[in-house]
Order: structure tokens, then C-alpha cells, then sequence
């Protein structure tokens, strides 16, 4: 009887109303399954995110999400586009300003040109502003051979103490640069203009003015800083006054329409310091400011700084190490300094050129030796000692001795004065 009951089985209506709910219930479960992969596919948690009026995906603000990934990490704020080379950055938390700061215009003060007399053997340097135009074609049916335009604006930016320069390899050089750049604006900065651009605020380098307590040294160190600000705030190229433009250079035409940032390689495989460009607000600018304030902070001799490390060619080849290792974390100092063009962090274009002769942009003429005062020297020695100029490493040794500070206990007392260290307003150094 049990056998027989078990082969009748249950009768027909038992069996259609238990099929009905199976299927269902496998249905319900393979399209929720279905639908949250969907979900997870394009990447999002439907728990936690939602749409603007354009269905695009917003990310929820929650203080747990901000413990999590790359947040704990962050060294900048970027724009919610990280791959567009126009996104904001800036290292104060918040989009970086300039709109209170100098034009190069009112930086520079360009006199009428013929309002300045120097003294012999000196030559007035004044601008050359040409009115840049934008060669981004926006006809839509136009060809498309056109010219795109450049993210590295086409700018040159020369500094010497005074707009009075001395004829023999600087005046001349400085000459070269406008007749071989064309379609370049030439902005001369003379010591007024440099602390004009770094007295003013500069709150995504809080410390800032600070820190350039410690700058004794002022026509190098000073500088060195200032070359990395002026070209932060507006893009261009970098040369110093004794360079010259390279054949290598084709004019400006070397530098790539996407590239960001453009430079030659110095016997280290340094970006070269004294000829470089970048577009402005350039992440690698950002890196190279904050390890020359950082190296400034932690100076152990103002007397003796090791100038070529602390603000120098080294800071420089250590913030753009710092900003190719953000793209390249697996790969060595060594293999980040190599010549080449790579996309870097940002999806910004890097383009480094090796050394060597095709690549020295110093102005040939100033090794000439040439007899001057009874003394055999070159001629950029003596177009230095014409406009009272001296090498820092000179400097340095004229002040080896004394009193010393390192930069933290200098700026300690200055902030905290006491009859036992009234000697630190009164440090000084030969720089004559």
C-alpha cells in the first residue's frame, strides 16, 4: 500500500499549485541576480550612489568612504577629470587662485623703450610682448591640418639683477632669443620684479615667506626659487641669461603641441635647471617649491648651504622624481631620470631630452678667454665683474667662517627674541 501510494504521488492540483511557486521563486532569484551584476558591472553600489538630473553617477559624501583607498595618500585636489591636463591642482585642499597676483605685465614694468642710459660696455634689455594668437581652428569643417595649439604657452622668461646688462655675452645673447623666437613674448625680470612675484600670497605655499628667512644667498637661492614660482604661475620657458637658443631647440619648435612639460638632460640626467618648460600650475613646478621650502626648513648651515642640493639642480631632479614616481611606482631613480617622452601622472605629456653638446645651451662665445685689466679671463667672467656679479660658490667660501645657524634654530629666534640672541637680527654675510 505505501508503494503503491508513493507511485499515485499527490493529485493533480497539489502538483500544479507547488510548480507554480518553484518557478517563480527561480525566476525572482536569477533576474535579482541578474540585475545587481548589472549594477557592479558598470561600477556602481546601488547602496550608496546616486543620480543627477543627467543619470550620471554621484559619489555619496560619508565619512567611512574617506577613511578608505587613496584618500589616506592624497597629496593634491584634483578636478573629477584626473586624465585632462586642464584639471585644478593645487596642494592647499583646495582649486589654486591666482586672481589676486600680478599679470607678468605689471611683475615686469617694462619702461618705454630708450628711457634707460647704462654705463659703458652695459645695454638696456626691455620686453618683447607679441600678442599671442589662438591656432585652435574651431570651424568644424575646416581642414584638419591646423596648428593645435600648445599647452606650454610661448613665453620666455630671462632674470639678471638689472635691466642694465652687460653687452658682451648676456645683451647679446638675450638678442639671439628675440630674433630666433618670433612668435615669443620675451619677459625680463631684474631683481624688482623677482621680489614682486614673491612677496606676494602664495597660500598653497603657506610657509612660504616664512622659510625665505633662511635665504642668505640671495642671487642664487633666491633665484632658484623664484625660477620655479614665476614659471608655476605662468607657464613658458626657462633660461638663464647666459644661454643661448640650440639648434636643437628648432626655434621653440622641439617642444611638442602636447607636451607639458619639455627640458634637456644636465651631466646627471637631471632635468636641466638653467633651460626648462612647463605649462602652468605644472605638478612637477608644485613638487620642485615644496622640496626646495622643505630642504630650506631643514638647512643645518645658512653659512654654508649645499646650494646645488637644497634649492639647486638637485631639488629640481627630486620634485620631478617625485612626480614621475606617481605614474611609475615599480620603476628606479635611474630609470625615472631617462631621456624620452612618457605620459605621466595626470595624463600629462613629459618630454626630456638627453645631454651632451647638442644640448648646451650656454652662449659659445662666453669661454673665449680675453685680456681685461691686466688679467687673462673669458668673457662671461668679465661681463660678471662689469655688473658686480659673483658666483655663489665664491660667496660661500668668503663666508665659511663665523657665526652659523641651521634654518629651524635662525627662525626659532627671530619668532621668539631675548637678550641672549639679539645677535640673529643682526646675522649677516660678505656678499659683496
Amino acid at each position: 500500500m505505501r508503494l503503491r501510494q508513493k507511485q499515485n504521488g499527490p493529485n493533480r492540483d497539489e502538483t500544479s499549485s507547488s510548480g507554480f511557486e518553484v518557478k517563480y521563486l527561480v525566476l525572482f532569484f536569477v533576474f535579482g541576480t541578474v540585475f545587481w551584476q548589472g549594477f557592479l558591472l558598470i561600477g556602481l553600489d546601488p547602496t550608496r550612489t546616486s543620480f543627477n538630473d543627467n543619470n550620471a553617477p554621484v559619489a555619496q559624501s560619508s565619512s567611512s568612504s574617506s577613511k578608505s583607498g587613496p584618500n589616506s595618500r592624497q597629496i593634491a585636489n584634483i578636478s573629477s577629470d584626473t586624465t585632462s591636463t586642464d584639471a585644478v591642482f593645487s596642494v592647499s585642499g583646495s582649486p589654486s587662485t591666482s586672481t589676486n597676483r600680478l599679470t607678468l605685465a605689471q611683475l615686469t614694468k617694462n619702461p618705454p623703450v630708450g628711457s634707460i642710459v647704462c654705463p659703458p660696455m652695459m645695454t638696456p634689455i626691455y620686453d618683447k610682448i607679441v600678442q599671442q594668437q589662438d591656432n585652435i581652428n574651431t570651424n568644424a569643417n575646416a581642414s584638419t591640418t591646423s596648428i593645435p595649439k600648445k599647452k606650454i604657452p610661448n613665453i620666455v622668461h630671462l632674470s639678471y639683477n638689472s635691466r642694465c646688462v652687460p653687452t658682451d655675452v648676456f645683451a647679446d645673447g638675450i638678442q639671439k632669443w628675440k630674433d630666433e623666437l618670433p612668435d615669443h613674448s620675451i619677459y625680463f625680470h631684474d631683481d624688482d620684479a623677482v621680489d614682486r612675484l614673491l612677496e606676494q600670497d602664495w597660500p598653497e605655499f603657506p610657509n612660504l615667506h616664512k622659510v625665505m628667512n633662511c635665504i642668505k644667498y640671495k642671487g642664487a637661492m633666491k633665484v632658484d626659487l623664484w625660477r620655479m614660482l614665476v614659471v608655476y604661475e605662468f607657464g613658458g620657458f626657462y633660461s638663464d641669461v647666459d644661454n643661448v637658443p640650440i639648434k636643437s631647440f628648432k626655434n621653440g619648435a622641439a617642444i611638442h603641441p602636447d607636451d607639458t612639460f619639455f627640458s634637456s638632460s644636465d651631466g646627471y640626467i637631471r632635468p636641466c635647471q638653467n633651460a626648462f618648460a612647463m605649462e602652468p600650475k605644472h605638478p612637477i613646478a608644485v613638487f620642485t617649491i615644496q622640496t626646495i621650502l622643505n630642504n630650506l626648513l631643514n638647512m643645518r648651515s645658512m653659512r654654508r648651504p649645499k646650494v646645488v642640493f637644497v634649492t639647486g639642480p638637485g631639488a629640481f631632479g627630486d620634485g620631478y622624481i617625485s612626480y614621475m614616481r606617481l605614474a611609475y611606482p615599480n620603476k628606479s631613480e635611474e630609470e625615472l631620470l631617462l631621456p624620452g617622452v612618457y605620459k605621466g601622472f595626470m595624463n600629462k605629456q613629459i618630454h626630456k631630452e638627453p645631454g651632451g653638446r647638442p644640448w648646451n645651451w650656454l652662449n659659445p662665445v662666453g669661454s673665449e678667454i680675453i685680456e681685461h685689466e691686466g688679467f687673462n679671463i673669458t668673457r662671461k667672467e668679465r661681463a660678471s665683474q662689469i655688473s658686480g656679479l659673483h658666483h655663489w660658490s665664491k660667496k660661500v667660501y668668503w663666508n665659511r667662517f663665523g657665526e652659523d645657524f641651521s634654518c629651524r634654530e635662525y627662525l626659532y629666534r627671530l619668532e621668539h627674541p631675548s637678550t641672549d640672541n639679539l645677535i640673529t637680527g643682526n646675522w649677516t654675510l660678505n656678499l659683496s
